[in-house]
C-alpha cells in the first residue's frame, strides 16, 4: 500500500482567525467547517490544509511545530508579492544554494510557512 497524499492538521485556539489568514493572505478556499467552528478544511490548488481546535488526547498549551511547512510553488515571486505586506516575514525572497528561490512567513499562530520554487539551471555549453 502506497501513500498518495498528505494533509497537515494544525492546532489553534483560533480556528476562524486561522481560516481568515489562509484565505485572505494566501488565497486558500474554505472547503468545510463543522458547526462548532472547531475544525476546518482549506484548499489551494493541490494543497489541502486542516485546522483544528486542540483535542483532549493531545497536550496543547500553544501552537508549536519544530520545523517549517514547505509549499512548492510554480510562481513564488507572485506569491511573495501577494503576501509580503500581509504577514510577518521570517525571511524575504531569495535564491538559495540548494537550488531553490524561496521566502518564509509566519501565520497568525506563529507556524513558519516556507514557499519555494526550483531555480532554472542554465546548461553549460
Amino acid at each position: 500500500m502506497g501513500l498518495v497524499h498528505m494533509s497537515p492538521i494544525i492546532f489553534t485556539r483560533e480556528v476562524q482567525k486561522t481560516v481568515d489568514f489562509y484565505h485572505d493572505v494566501l488565497g486558500f478556499e474554505l472547503t468545510g467547517m463543522d458547526e462548532e467552528a472547531s475544525f476546518a478544511s482549506l484548499q489551494k490548488d493541490d494543497v489541502t490544509l486542516m485546522v483544528s481546535s486542540p483535542v483532549p488526547q493531545i497536550p496543547f498549551e500553544e501552537p508549536y511545530f519544530s520545523g517549517s511547512f514547505y509549499f512548492f510553488s510554480e510562481a513564488v515571486d507572485e506569491l511573495w508579492e501577494q503576501c509580503k505586506d500581509k504577514a510577518q516575514i521570517a525571511y524575504p525572497i531569495q535564491d538559495l544554494n540548494h537550488g531553490m528561490r524561496e521566502f518564509a512567513i509566519y501565520d497568525n499562530n506563529g507556524y513558519r510557512l516556507v514557499f519555494g520554487q526550483e531555480l532554472e539551471v542554465e546548461e553549460e555549453q
